[in-house]
């Protein structure tokens, strides 16, 4: 694997690619996104022990922050309780701060001490001025740093998940719509963990 400085340009640069062919085509998700040469062959990079997630300050659109940190914790129970997987993960704390696109970089290829950091895109500021990319993408996320050089331990990663729309504003020509804030939301945080896990 590379180094952690160019690993996080060359992912940053694949995120744009991946996000631009995700924004108009249909989602596929299969396989681990990245691997380690190893002897001739490849090994699934992958965490190891209790993930230590952190999530954002801020709201999530409309969505409180309170509301949008148990989504993260129902999408943690969700992948902490696969049968066939080792994987778990707890949120840990907070980010220092509430994440913009304008801070983005704090989080982003930088080191972190480790884990998961959940950027909740509010205004969608993080993906469109930070990741560059349209409103169409819903959320990116990526394993971002390794134990070292040919290490197939992830250490660090993160997730960025664009801000709900306040849909109750929809009422009106929609009378019998049944609206709770977080559940347009709650799939994409769980899509999107699964490639923080890789």
């Amino acid at each position: 694997m590379r180094s952690a400085n160019s690993m996080s340009r060359a992912l940053r640069g694949g995120l744009l690619a991946l996000a631009a062919c995700a924004s108009i085509a249909p989602a596929f998700a299969g396989g681990p996104l990245y691997v380690v040469p190893a002897g001739g062959t490849v090994k699934t990079a992958r965490w190891m022990g209790t993930v230590q997630v952190y999530t954002d300050q801020g709201s999530l659109g409309s969505v409180d922050n309170a509301t949008a940190n148990q989504l993260v914790a129902n999408t943690l129970t969700q992948w902490s309780s696969v049968p066939t997987s080792s994987f778990r993960a707890v949120i840990a704390g907070t980010l220092p701060e509430d994440i913009t696109g304008a801070n983005a970089g704090s989080v982003i290829g930088a080191r972190n001490g480790g884990g998961i950091q959940v950027i909740y895109d509010s205004d969608g500021s993080v993906l469109a001025d930070f990741i560059g990319v349209g409103y169409g993408v819903l959320g990116i996320a990526t394993p971002e740093y390794l134990a070292g050089e040919g290490s197939t331990q992830i250490v660090e990663g993160w997730m960025i998940i664009r801000g709900e729309e306040d849909f109750s504003v929809y009422q009106e020509w929609y009378p019998d719509m049944d609206y709770v804030p977080g559940q347009p939301t709650s799939g994409i945080v769980t899509h999107e963990f699964g490639h923080a896990i890789n």
